[in-house]
This record gives C-alpha cells, sequence and structure tokens, in this order.
C-alpha cells in the first residue's frame, strides 16, 4: 500500500517564517552594519568561490568629476585646492578584475559594501599580479581575518576605503609586491577635513542601507 505524505503544519507557514527571518536578518543589517557579504555577492561566491584563479588585475579609473565636484562643494573649495597640491594629477578608484580557469571574468569592488559581479568594466590603466593563486573564498577569508570583520565590511573614503581593501587582499596572499603598492595606494588623507570626511561618511552610509534594501544583508 502507497503511503502519501501531506504537507506539515510548519511547511505550511515556511514561506513566511523564510521572508520574516530574512526582513529580520536586513533590519539588523541596516541599523548595526554588514558582518557578512549581501545577498547578490553571496550568490556569486557560492557559484565561483572555490574556482582556481588564472589571473588578477587591479585596474585604476578616475573619480566621476561629479562626484569631485560635490566633495569640492561641501568643502568649500578646499578640496580642490588640495588635490591640486597634492602630488597626483586625478584621484582614483580601483577594483580588480579576477580572471577563473574557465575563463570566467569577476569584477571585485568596494564602494559603500563590498561588491562582486560577473563580467569587466572599463578602466583607465591597470597593473597585473603575478601567479600562482588559490581561489577567490581562499583569499578574502586571509583578508577579513586580517582586517577585522569591521573593516572589511565596512568603508571609509578617507582611510578604509578601496585602494586599502585592495591591497590587504594581496598582501595577505604574499602579493603586494613595491610595485603594486606603488599602483594602489594613494594618500588621500590630505584631501580631507572634518566636512568633507563627514560628508562622504554620511553618503556611503546611505549607499550601503540602500544596498542592503536592495540585496539584503545578514547581522
Amino acid at each position: 500500500m502507497r503511503i502519501v505524505k501531506g504537507r506539515g503544519f510548519a511547511d505550511l507557514f515556511k514561506p513566511i517564517t523564510d521572508r520574516f527571518e530574512q526582513g529580520k536578518k536586513t533590519f539588523n543589517a541596516l541599523v548595526y552594519g554588514l558582518s557578512d557579504y549581501n545577498a547578490a555577492v553571496r550568490e556569486v561566491l557560492s557559484q565561483y568561490g572555490n574556482e582556481p584563479i588564472k589571473a588578477i588585475k587591479i585596474c585604476r579609473s578616475p573619480v566621476s568629476s561629479a562626484v569631485q565636484t560635490a566633495m569640492n562643494v561641501v568643502s568649500f573649495g578646499a578640496f580642490k585646492k588640495r588635490l591640486e597640491r597634492s602630488p597626483h594629477d586625478e584621484l582614483y578608484h580601483l577594483f580588480a578584475l579576477i580572471t577563473l580557469e574557465d575563463g570566467t571574468v569577476l569584477t571585485l569592488d568596494k564602494q559603500a559594501q563590498i561588491t562582486l559581479k560577473v563580467g569587466s568594466k572599463d578602466y583607465k590603466d591597470s597593473i597585473n599580479v603575478s601567479p600562482p593563486f588559490t581561489t577567490l573564498n581562499d583569499m578574502l577569508d586571509k583578508t577579513k581575518a586580517h582586517m577585522g570583520n569591521d573593516a572589511f565590511f565596512g568603508y571609509n573614503a578617507n582611510g578604509n576605503n578601496c585602494q586599502n581593501f585592495l591591497f590587504k587582499f594581496l598582501m595577505t596572499s604574499g602579493k603586494a609586491t613595491p610595485e603594486i603598492r606603488a599602483f594602489i595606494l594613494q594618500d588621500v588623507k590630505s584631501l580631507f577635513d572634518d566636512n568633507l570626511e563627514y560628508f562622504s561618511k554620511f553618503v556611503t552610509d546611505l549607499g550601503s542601507k540602500v544596498s542592503t534594501l536592495r540585496y539584503g544583508g545578514d547581522v
């Protein structure tokens, strides 16, 4: 005789409880900040995180003129003057293009949050990192262990920014040569005053919360 098993009482409410749990995680992430990757990054890592890495390229692209104009307005013109006095011709944003053994290209970035997407994007110049490599999960785990959760998942344009994140990402795997250090690290502390640092923190915190609402988060 065939026995047909029906759905239990708990099964009927599982979609509701799952949504409640995700909502609770997202609320906690909004209030206390992320202590894990957002859902979009976790999805990419679950598919590609343990695949062998073939090549890594660190790329630079100039920070948009709109962003620089906003920073100059907030600092009452001081930002532009400081940038002109600095040894840098332009202010750069950095990201990593990671090519896996199967040819898949991933873009690893840190803005308001860590982002990881399939595919490439445009850049002005780049530097290749010497192989061999392990996996993305291994390299990110080493970086997180070195930086600690707060610094790893947090962001500050003055100190804990894209270049700091990428340098630590390579350093913890023994890939930060003097040439790579010179390419990645751009001294931006002299460009910030209290008003500008507060403004940049407000904008990136807001951006992080928008990303959390869009992709979800864990406490």
